[in-house]
């Protein structure tokens, strides 16, 4: 159901007919090919724990994804996860690289993202289009300064920010 490279390292394409449902990957696949997942309906949830690089478009317009998980040291490449319209919750572990823009854009019912920390700036126009986003919690940042100030979040619908060692709330 997926094609792998030889050494099962990389996704390279997602088999359209598969039922993947709630899926996983074992430790040897450490990157998704662009594209690889993309228009995958049958997706409903993913953990990319062990992924190290998610190259672009890699699970665009996959309807059904409703929750992602992201490992830590991992690189999201530009829409990667844009146009899944049934995700509500990102998961992100420290020290995750949203180097990209539009990674989430238009995943217009997420409606929380939780992180330990973001490792540099969030670009803009990542949660472009997340018009249901209000959850931010990020564990790793100490200041309501700190988060306001990266990428677009700025001018998102987000009502409450978790931040801080303390996870001290603030209310927008």
């Amino acid at each position: 159901h997926l094609l792998l490279t030889i050494d099962e390292s990389t996704v390279i394409l997602a088999a359209p007919g598969y039922n993947y449902g709630v899926y996983s990957f074992d430790n040897k696949v450490t990157r998704i090919n662009e594209g690889a997942f993309s228009g995958i309906n049958s997706l409903t949830q993913i953990d990319l724990s062990n992924v190290n690089l998610i190259e672009a478009y890699a699970f665009k317009d996959c309807i059904n994804l409703k929750s992602v998980i992201l490992g830590s040291e991992i690189d999201v490449k530009e829409y990667a996860f844009a146009d899944c319209t049934s995700l509500t919750n990102v998961s992100l572990r420290y020290p995750t690289a949203l180097k990209d823009w539009s990674i989430f854009e238009n995943c217009v019912n997420l409606e929380h993202v939780s992180t330990d920390c973001i490792r540099g700036n969030i670009p803009c126009k990542t949660f472009d289009g997340c018009v249901k986003l209000r959850n931010f919690c990020a564990a790793g940042i100490e200041t309501i300064e700190e988060l306001i100030g990266k990428g677009d979040l700025n001018e998102s619908q987000i009502k409450y920010i978790a931040f801080g060692s303390d996870n001290i709330g603030y209310v927008l």
